[in-house]
Parts: C-alpha cells; sequence; structure tokens
C-alpha cells in the first residue's frame, strides 16, 4: 500500500426480518501512514436503491480487527462477519453480528478454537457452520466442522471431522441431507483450480465425488438462498 496507505471492503447481504427487505452491508477498513486504521460501515437497501448508501454505526470493536474473506453469512434476519483481533491469532476469531432489521450491532461471540490460518464460515441448514482444516497435506490431513449450538452462550459444537487425502486443502459443506445424515460439499484442491462436488458419509468415512462442475470454475460454491422470484418478472 506504501506510504499513502488505502482501504479494504468487505460486502455482506441478506433479508431483514421480518419485513423481508433485501440490504447490502459494506464494512472498509482505511489505512493512513502514522494513524490507526478505521473502520467504517455502510449500509444500501436494495428496495429502495435510489437513495444509495447510507453510512451507519460502525463495529463495536476498539482494537484493529481484519475480516475473513468469504465468511459472510446471512440467517433469520442477522448478518454475521467472521473477524480476527491484531496480531493475528493471538485473540482468537470471533463473529460481528448485524441485525438488518434494526441496523443495530449485537453483542460478538468467539469462535470455537481452530488450528487454521485460515478458517471459513457457513451456513450450514440454517445454522452457523465454521469450518478449518488440520494437518493439510499430511497422512492425518482432516477438515473440521463446528456448528453453534448455543447463540445465547456462544456454544459450538464439533459437529465432522471429515479425512482429506493429500490433494484436498479443504472440505466446505454446503448442505447437510436430512434422511441419512450425509453431507453434500465442495472441495478445494491443490492439484487443479475447479473445486469438485462430493458427498460425505458419515457413517463410513467415505467421500463420493459427483459430476463436475462447469468449466473454469475458479470461485466459491454455493446454494442461493435469495428469493429470486421478487426481481423476476414472468414474461
Amino acid at each position: 500500500m506504501g506510504d499513502s496507505g488505502g482501504a479494504f471492503c468487505t460486502l455482506g447481504i441478506g433479508y431483514a426480518a421480518p419485513s423481508g427487505m433485501f440490504k447490502v452491508v459494506r464494512l472498509t477498513t482505511t489505512f493512513s501512514h502514522g494513524h490507526q486504521p478505521e473502520h467504517t460501515c455502510e449500509l444500501l437497501a436494495l428496495e429502495d436503491g435510489a437513495r444509495g448508501w447510507r453510512r451507519m454505526q460502525s463495529p463495536p470493536i476498539g482494537d484493529y480487527f481484519g475480516l475473513h474473506k468469504n465468511s459472510m453469512v446471512t440467517i433469520d434476519g442477522m448478518l454475521y462477519f467472521l473477524y480476527s483481533l491484531s496480531p493475528p491469532r493471538v485473540g482468537g476469531d470471533y463473529v460481528l453480528r448485524l441485525d438488518l432489521e434494526t441496523e443495530q450491532w449485537k453483542r460478538s461471540i468467539k469462535a470455537p478454537k481452530m488450528r487454521s490460518t485460515m478458517p471459513r464460515m457457513v451456513e450450514l441448514n440454517g445454522t452457523l457452520c465454521m469450518v478449518h482444516s488440520e494437518g493439510r497435506r499430511t497422512k492425518n490431513a482432516c477438515t473440521t466442522i463446528w456448528l453453534l449450538s448455543d447463540l445465547a452462550k456462544g456454544t459450538w459444537v464439533k459437529a465432522y471431522v471429515i479425512p482429506m487425502p493429500h490433494a484436498v486443502d479443504l472440505v466446505i459443506p454446503l448442505r447437510m441431507m436430512r434422511h441419512d445424515g450425509k453431507l453434500m460439499c465442495y472441495c478445494l484442491h491443490n492439484d487443479r483450480a475447479s473445486p469438485t462436488l462430493q458427498v460425505y458419509d458419515p457413517l463410513n468415512g467415505i467421500c463420493t465425488q459427483l459430476p463436475d462442475l462447469p468449466g473454469n470454475n475458479l470461485s466459491d460454491v454455493g446454494f442461493c438462498n435469495l428469493h429470486l422470484e421478487c426481481y423476476i418478472r414472468s414474461t
């Protein structure tokens, strides 16, 4: 960034409850030489997009924090951001919570203790979920998956430990199949650019690969939980 500093921006999108209004939240960290980083927060209501972005209360964090990439989740009108305090790994990981209806920040919750420097936060069947790898590229490599069991107490339960072959860097859950407990996941590989879709069976510890994703897919994979019918007109 140099002496002039710079800025990093993170976006999250979700619906407010009970109004159902879709909103986009933009968190920006601005760096300037000789000064503490400044955190700002802006919000855009999609149904009222003509009014543009408006400034809102910044996250209630006094120290500098770093947001984790690809770790923004919306569940039941609450927008979650995974962040770490600085210096990295000293203070551990925490979860910011923003009520999209009231546009008020709620008390942060402590994430489970994770050994990885690059954890992920996702939504799994309506539950907040933490994902991280251990022993990557070793014979004991695995992905550990935690589920938030009690929001008020900040209690996490270790739900899955998925063995990983040498070529897999991380297994990210997409959906839990209710009738048999199997997990539909996508796997990030170190020997190919595109991820693969797989189904993990916790009863036998075996992953079964599904048909390949479309070519040149270099980004993340996920289920779309936005009500797109609200924005698409029938012809």
